[in-house]
């Protein structure tokens, strides 16, 4: 009866134990859009057309309102084709309060990301930078112009790299930017902190099994 007794008490701890992992990192098992519904900022101003914009022909917000910043990370991709002002983050690199705008999603948590996707103006380039748990930002790639005209969407697989926020800087092109909407696919990373919450408790466990052993 005691041989018994001892058996059953490490399978209800590894009960527990299996118990604890499946509560402490559950969307670990399934990608998916880690950027959606994510907080987005971006550091000057947008929906601002120069005299040189509108020497070129370009309308200014009163007839292309810019999309509030919540729509690059709201899952929805516009139209292929969609002129670059019409239901977007859109600004003129010529208006000196835009002349340096860096889009931030903050991811609010670590993630391990495998497959990055934008939808911006075709003919500019945009650069990806990402925040390790370090908090440092790294320059990881870019997309490049493509495509034909208007709002082109951009996916690629990509080297697997861990991040907290994303940053998108647009460069080269025409100096008329514009982005529409951003995804990242990828899964979620325990945080330190629950990983040693997780092994705190199973020393407890296995402490507890000593005395009654």
């Amino acid at each position: 009866m005691r041989d018994r007794f001892l058996l059953a008490k490490p399978l209800a701890a590894l009960t527990l134990l299996c118990t604890l992992i499946a509560y402490t990192a559950p969307a670990a098992a399934v990608p998916f859009n880690v950027a959606l519904g994510k907080p987005v900022t971006i550091s000057g101003d947008y929906g601002v057309i120069s005299p040189d914009g509108l020497t070129a022909g370009w309308g200014d917000s009163t007839t292309f309102p810019p999309a509030p910043l919540a729509s690059i990370t709201d899952g929805s991709y516009l139209t292929e084709g969609t002129h670059w002002q019409q239901g977007t983050v859109w600004w003129d690199e010529r208006n000196a309060g835009s002349a340096n705008n860096i889009i931030e999603i903050d991811l609010q948590g670590l993630f391990r990301i495998d497959l990055l996707s934008i939808q911006a103006d075709n003919n500019d380039a945009y650069e990806i930078d990402y925040r390790n748990a370090a908090g440092v930002w790294i320059a990881y790639g870019y997309f490049d112009a493509c495509c034909g005209a208007g709002m082109r969407q951009r996916s690629g697989i990509i080297l697997p790299f861990e991040a907290t926020a994303i940053r998108i800087d647009a460069f080269n092109g025409d100096g008329y930017y514009a982005v529409s909407e951003f995804q990242a696919r990828g899964e979620s990373v325990p945080e330190p902190g629950t990983l040693a919450l997780l092994a705190f408790g199973l020393s407890g466990l296995l402490l507890r099994r000593r005395r009654l052993i």
